[in-house]
């Protein structure tokens, strides 16, 4: 079988998985109604996710004709297909991207760069990136969380609401505390221990399995298809093709229970309802052009938790936050208020503002 997309509307095949279409504007309504039910600012990945919702055959891959405004966009959402678009296969970044990013990088960034020029500029950083390079900046890791951990300690007891995004955003590194405590002292000696934190990596990876922040663009191209289920060809000849990754993560046809939070699925053996499907993870994504800078990021979060979530508790306050500024009651995508907002990539809705106290002896 063969889904073939094309520019025209009049030659929309009915093997053509997509959403109900419109005869003249394609699917441009559905698109601009599902925006209109979010709340503003509300990142564009729950787009392809609340198509889902709404059709549940629709749990591979579909096809959106933007007709006439844009290109068609084939978003994906099944773990096996994404494979194909970024580990098995190698195909340009999407146009869009790279016109982003010409005002910052005159085209010369490892976002965008493709070909030999990518591969040399990768080799080049990634050993700057590497596990064991890491390993050795976690001491001055801590030194930067020993700050953020004293600007924690002046809003538990000022009583205050911050904005949590910000301040993890904004750690400084020029004041350094007086005196490291044991967990800090361990961890600086041992940074192997870090990945001996099962239960934590595992709360780790189910909060990025349900925010992912970024998706995988690609510039389709005329010799390149995914193949579906039972065989069916998804032609990418003039489209975008989109990884959305939120959709995928948030796909029940491939991750039982998927709007739960259950760190427990990182922890349970293969064969368990909850597994996680094979190359369904995917908030750094994988092959060739994955994030280098994943295992740096691990390494910093693993950091902030075990050296904060003993000393602090921390709870939203955007019930205070919306009555401050107005805002209407019942604020959400899925049912979280700290909805992703779209700002480079995914970020807590209004940088999330909480109350932060200090824990109770555990």
């Amino acid at each position: 079988m063969s889904a073939i997309p094309t520019n025209s509307p009049k030659r929309r095949s009915k093997l053509i998985p997509m959403p109900p279409h419109y005869w003249l504007l394609g699917h441009i309504p559905l698109s601009a109604s599902i925006i209109g039910s979010l709340p503003p600012y509300a990142h564009g990945v729950y787009v392809g996710d609340q198509i889902r919702q709404r059709y549940s055959y629709l749990d591979s891959a579909f096809y959106l004709d933007n007709w006439p405004l844009a290109a068609p966009i084939l978003v994906v959402l099944k773990p096996d297909m994404m494979y194909q678009l970024t580990q098995s296969n190698q195909i340009p970044k999407d146009k869009g991207i790279r016109a982003f990013l010409v005002p910052l990088t005159g085209e010369f960034d490892l976002v965008t760069l493709e070909g030999g020029s990518w591969k040399y500029w990768r080799s080049i950083f990634n050993p700057g990136f590497s596990a064991g390079h890491v390993s050795s900046l976690v001491p001055g890791m801590i030194e930067e969380i020993k700050i953020f951990k004293d600007l924690l300690r002046k809003y538990a007891k000022s009583g205050k609401m911050m904005f949590l995004e910000d301040a993890s955003l904004n750690l400084t590194i020029d004041i350094i505390g007086a005196n490291i405590a044991d967990a800090e002292s361990v961890i600086a000696s041992k940074p192997q221990l870090l990945n001996q934190l099962t239960y934590t990596i595992a709360v780790i990876k189910e909060s990025l399995r349900i925010y992912p922040t970024v998706a995988a663009l690609r510039d389709g191209q005329s010799y390149f298809s995914l193949i579906g289920d039972n065989g069916l060809r998804f032609p990418t000849e003039r489209t975008i093709v989109w990884g959305d990754h939120y959709a995928t993560h948030h796909n029940p046809a491939h991750w039982p229970r998927a709007e739960e939070f259950l760190p427990e699925r990182w922890i349970v053996t293969e064969g368990h309802e909850l597994y996680p499907p094979k190359n369904g993870w995917r908030p750094f994504e994988r092959g060739p052009r994955n994030c280098f800078g994943q295992e740096v990021a691990m390494t910093e979060i693993k950091l902030m938790l075990a050296l904060t979530i003993q000393d602090f508790d921390f709870k939203d306050a955007y019930e205070e936050y919306d009555a401050m500024k107005g805002y209407p009651k019942g604020l959400n995508v899925n049912g979280q208020r700290a909805y992703m907002m779209l700002r480079g990539g995914g970020h807590p809705a209004d940088h999330y503002p909480c109350k932060v106290s200090l824990a109770k002896q555990r």
